[in-house]
């Protein structure tokens, strides 16, 4: 049946596909003369493929449905003359406004009901922006075999009693709530309550990480640590690992129990504030409020106004002066009514999700973190303390029995009867004894990155890994395993990256992790197997080169991160890489945007040199900025040793490498910028630039279709 779903999954029908049925049916249904001649038939078919061809949020407007069509090659139109009227110029403009009018009910009542009706029009997860068009019986089929097994994906089906009595539980939780319009509304003090305490004590959270700047400051400490004055590495272990269906595989009971110990205190207080959001076109003002947590409310206005500063970017927040206090009670009262009452309607029937929580909430990413955050202190931590002890008596038996024995499944189902955030302080932070290995765990929601200086405790992690956790419901996906050493006994295939220059390379997360040196780089593998143009948007009258310049800063934005730049963890060679590939991706989806553009042609050349200089500026003016941020808040810092004329150099490498490919559009274009990397007289012979430029390091783009 897997099968079959994965067959059903991949029959959708091209976009050509598309086309030519909705022309065969126009042709059909249509009469020859309200389509015009044949030379507007292609025009005309033309438009209603650029209309099928429309992404996830682009629109299409009236001027791109009547691109290149004339009221002169429809003849029943241009023969039409108007009693009363013997003006010849009012009577075109009556042609004109009918011929506006006839193409606007032919897109809106013919092509976008015939697409409707026909088929089932969707996005999918490895899509990235494109649509999709199911022939609805495809669909139908699709439909069918996934609700036949809801069932064996942790849904039961619920009778008409059960569902008034969950209807009825709802309303008395929200009532609390009423003026708030939706779920994520309804669910915003847990939220804030939740961020709050991330932000307080980190620990219950174990290794999570939710950006990368928190896998930036972790690592850099680690590297710190680990390289202890010396600018080399002893060797590393890596393993990563990746939770199988981790959001529909969570045990309700013992997050539950888990946030119950999370969530302790008896009353929080909210205030209230309005947020006024300054942007270079309008000011939106939106309702905003902040939580603490202490007795005083004195002390929690200025705790409140202390986090406002450190979110004020181009905000101004104005307080109200009201707020409102919410019990312990109610907010564990709504997280249960959000975990255990989550109704799926298809049809008729109502399904409840028994196993799992919802995806798409705002508490998602953050109950899941707490959840495994939980079973990195209790079980993880512990385990690999224990090995350590373990092996260094070099007791292999021992070893062995440990691993064995599924201690995890001791704890309690509701957790938190035997478990007090004080009582347990098992670290994510390596060992700090020197004879003991060095290790870092760091966790993005479901997918584990584990380094340690021993390879006994790497391979005792994967191992630990591997067999999964029992009580927590949690196994781990076999096929996205990772590791750079040997491990005996091995069923799981290793999984690298491999460069044309042959280093070695980890994927996690949207990142290359070095498997030698722990250098990162970004992963653009992602990009494989889809065109570039379905990673952008465009909007009709894409024409103003304002909009391109702002479109190229919002492409180099993010790849702009310390983690790539720092030279604590990067050498100089591969934070200039970084930098060149930032901007080969940019140049690549440049000339996307460029192709849609109708007045693309009309811009000169060096106006568009402009821009590109604009943005390369822009890119290396935000990474300090980004840089001078981390070191405030994370006590760290980080070095840039990549110089602006350098940045300047390899993004005119960067554009002059991939419009190379593009040249018979692009020839003035690519002789400016070419004069333009003379002129600034860069010594090209320096090692780390001439690394940079080389294609070896930079195969993987030369797969990517643009």
């Amino acid at each position: 049946m897997c099968f079959l779903q994965h067959d059903l999954i991949d029959s959708y029908s091209t976009h050509q596909q598309v086309v030519s049925f909705v022309w065969a049916a126009t042709r059909s249904l249509i009469p020859e003369d309200l389509l015009g001649d044949y030379m507007t038939w292609r025009a005309l078919r033309k438009n209603i493929s650029n209309f099928v061809k429309l992404r996830r949020f682009e629109r299409f407007s009236l001027k791109q449905c009547m691109h290149q069509l004339k009221v002169s090659h429809y003849p029943l139109l241009s023969k039409t003359t108007f009693l009363n009227c013997t003006c010849n110029g009012f009577n075109g403009s009556l042609q004109n406004k009918l011929f506006r009018n006839w193409i606007y009910w032919y897109f809106s009542h013919v092509v976008v009901p015939l697409l409707g009706n026909n088929f089932y029009v969707t996005e999918r997860e490895t899509g990235k922006q494109d649509i999709f068009y199911y022939p609805r019986p495809i669909w139908k089929k699709l439909f069918r075999s996934t609700v036949s097994h809801l069932k064996d994906l942790n849904y039961s089906i619920l009778d008409r009693a059960s569902l008034e009595k969950i209807l009825c539980e709802r309303v008395k939780v929200q009532s609390k709530f009423i003026w708030y319009k939706s779920v994520n509304n309804v669910l915003h003090e847990l939220y804030v309550v939740l961020k709050s305490i991330k932000a307080e004590d980190p620990n219950k959270l174990g290794a999570s990480v939710f950006d990368y700047n928190e896998v930036y400051q972790r690592l850099y400490q680690f590297i710190t640590r680990v390289r202890n004055g010396s600018e080399d590495f002893h060797k590393l272990f890596i393993v990563v690992a990746d939770v199988a269906k981790a959001y529909d595989s969570i045990d309700q009971d013992m997050l539950i129990g888990i946030m119950n110990d999370v969530i302790p205190r008896d009353t929080y207080f909210f205030r209230n504030y309005s947020r006024f959001v300054c942007t270079k076109n309008s000011i939106k003002v939106m309702p905003y409020r902040l939580g603490s947590f202490h007795c005083s409310k004195n002390h929690d206005i200025m705790k409140i106004e202390a986090s406002i500063q450190l979110n004020s970017s181009r905000h101004v927040f104005i307080d109200k002066g009201t707020g409102v206090e919410v019990s312990n009670h109610m907010l564990h009262r709504v997280l249960s009514e959000h975990l255990k009452h989550n109704i799926l309607q298809i049809g008729p029937d109502y399904y409840l999700q028994e196993v799992g929580i919802t995806q798409g909430s705002v508490l998602s990413s953050l109950l899941c973190s707490f959840y495994y955050g939980y079973l990195e202190r209790n079980v993880i931590f512990p385990f690999l303390e224990k090995a350590y002890e373990i092996s260094s008596r070099a007791d292999k038996r021992e070893l062995e029995f440990l691993d064995a024995d599924d201690h995890e499944n001791k704890l309690p189902k509701n957790a938190s009867s035997s478990f007090n955030s004080t009582e347990v302080r098992v670290s994510h932070k390596p060992i700090t004894n020197s004879n003991k290995p060095q290790n870092l765990l760091l966790r993005f929601v479901d997918d584990f990155l584990f380094i340690s200086t021993s390879e006994q405790q790497a391979s005792s992690f994967f191992t630990r890994m591997r067999r999964g956790f029992k009580a927590f419901n949690s196994y781990m996906n076999f096929k996205k395993f990772g590791f750079n050493f040997n491990i005996e006994g091995n069923p799981v295939a290793e999984r690298f990256y491999t460069g044309a220059d042959g280093k070695k390379f980890i994927p996690w997360c949207g990142l290359l992790i070095n498997s030698e040196n722990l250098e990162i780089q970004a992963d653009y593998t992602r990009y494989w197997g889809s065109h570039v143009s379905s990673t952008i948007t465009i909007q009709p009258n894409t024409g103003s080169g304002c909009t391109l310049q702002k479109k190229l800063c919002d492409y180099v934005r993010p790849k702009c991160y310390p983690l790539f730049y720092d030279s604590n963890i990067n050498s100089l060679p591969t934070v200039t890489l970084n930098a060149y590939q930032a901007f080969l991706l940019c140049a690549m989806k440049f000339h996307c945007y460029a192709r849609s553009m109708p007045s693309f042609n009309e811009l000169n050349p060096s106006y568009i040199l402009d821009i590109f200089l604009f943005s390369f500026r822009y890119m290396y003016k935000l990474l300090k900025k980004r840089m001078h941020q981390v070191e405030i808040r994370q006590n760290v810092k980080p070095i840039l040793k990549l110089r602006k004329t350098e940045m300047l150099w390899l993004g005119l490498c960067a554009y002059a490498r991939v419009l190379k490919k593009k040249q018979s559009r692009y020839k003035e274009l690519i002789s400016m910028v070419r004069s333009k990397i003379a002129e600034l007289d860069v010594d090209y012979s320096i090692p780390y630039l001439r690394y940079a430029v080389d294609d070896s390091h930079s195969s993987l783009f030369w797969e990517i279709a643009f």
